[in-house]
């Protein structure tokens, strides 16, 4: 099929079913609300995740079904296990309202034309890729797919969290770093180049914030819409990256200490590898006060509000919560703010991304300077 067909099928048969592959996170996260957080990925868990069936029926001839909705069980976290239950249900009940409106009307229509009417067709299945036995992440796929005169659109939905008390949404940042975007998007570009009659080209433009993928086999698997980068015989286009090379610094291993320098001086405290290996933590006050910015606790909400003289730059991080406020607005870093031994620790990406300073990594040790040349003396 031709490139434009994309384009027309999502106007045509699927325009109001939510089209599109949606992550837990877009589609998703946008129903459920601040209630699902982002939280980096840590242990692993040993009691697996399982999946009971509701099955949904339709009230009319006109659209023939197969639709069954996955409902997760035994996940540590109940209520939020609650919650994407629903949110799963929910869109399934949607789903299936739209195509029989859609299946009534054209039946309606093939009657008052003379035509024979041959039914729509609903199609809900899903795929439990990760039981949470791995790194700790349940990730679930859910395939929707609706077909009207043998034409269809599958919709791939994602749901990818971390099982444990608390659980959490897992997000691409979390797997790959502060710098996810540039790492996936080599990887995607090197195979569609190497594949070349297999891809459009030019239409991979790189991955989204909300970009769908779920995790199987200690891998992540980016998964785009069918026609979106590809003919449809590729079928739903997906990019297998392994986790080995999620590990965001060389050399530090998870609970390293980590030796910092902030601008041409050594810190009194030092920072560490987390137990994920895949984030550098450093010491929030230390570090900020030395780039000429005033910590403000707010020991009620257990947050330190961050301002600096002359500077428009002003946030606020608070312990469990990857948002770091910049300027009213949210920006995740992949890594919650922590607590260690009275000290409120950040992600080294936090100094460069919100505080605008010149960070880099040598092995074990960090450098911060608030001074562009002095950053590379």
């Amino acid at each position: 099929m031709k490139k434009s067909a994309y384009r027309i099928l999502k106007v045509g048969v699927a325009c109001s079913v939510l089209l599109g592959g949606a992550s837990f996170g877009g589609m998703v996260s946008a129903a459920a609300g601040s209630a699902l957080p982002t939280v980096p990925i840590s242990a692993k868990i040993t009691n697996p995740v399982t999946v009971k069936e509701e099955i949904l029926t339709s009230s009319t001839t006109y659209l023939k079904t197969d639709i069954r909705v996955p409902q997760l069980s035994s996940m540590q976290d109940t209520r939020y296990q609650d919650q994407l239950n629903d949110i799963i249900l929910s869109h399934a009940h949607k789903d299936l309202k739209h195509w029989e409106k859609e299946a009534l009307a054209a039946a309606q229509k093939a009657n008052e034309d003379g035509f024979t009417y041959h039914p729509y067709e609903l199609t809900i299945h899903y795929e439990l890729k990760s039981n949470g036995t791995e790194e700790g992440i349940v990730s679930l796929v859910v395939t929707t797919e609706g077909a009207a005169d043998g034409t269809s659109m599958p919709r791939v939905d994602t749901y990818n969290v971390r099982n444990v008390q608390e659980a959490a949404r897992v997000t691409l940042q979390d797997l790959f770093g502060a710098d996810y975007k540039k790492k996936i998007d080599e990887q995607i570009s090197k195979t569609i180049n190497e594949q070349q009659d297999a891809y459009f080209a030019d239409e991979f433009k790189g991955i989204h914030e909300e970009q769908s993928f779920y995790v199987e086999n200690k891998q992540a698997v980016v998964v785009f819409p069918k026609y979106a980068i590809a003919p449809g015989s590729t079928g739903t286009p997906e990019f297998r990256i392994p986790l080995e090379e999620s590990k965001a610094e060389e050399g530090a291993k998870p609970g390293d200490a980590i030796a910092i320098v902030i601008n041409g001086k050594k810190a009194l405290q030092p920072g560490f590898m987390n137990e994920t290996g895949n984030r550098i933590m450093l010491p929030l006050r230390e570090l900020s006060e030395g780039l000429g910015f005033t910590i403000t606790w707010n020991a009620e909400n257990r947050s330190a509000e961050l301002t600096k003289p002359k500077s428009p730059i002003s946030t606020l991080v608070q312990v469990g919560k990857d948002q770091y406020n910049v300027n009213k607005q949210a920006k995740p870093l992949g890594a919650a703010p922590i607590i260690k031994e009275g000290t409120m620790y950040v992600p080294a990406d936090f100094f460069k991304e919100v505080l605008q300073a010149n960070v880099w990594t040598e092995g074990n040790q960090v450098t911060i300077s608030s001074d562009m040349e002095k950053a590379h003396k």
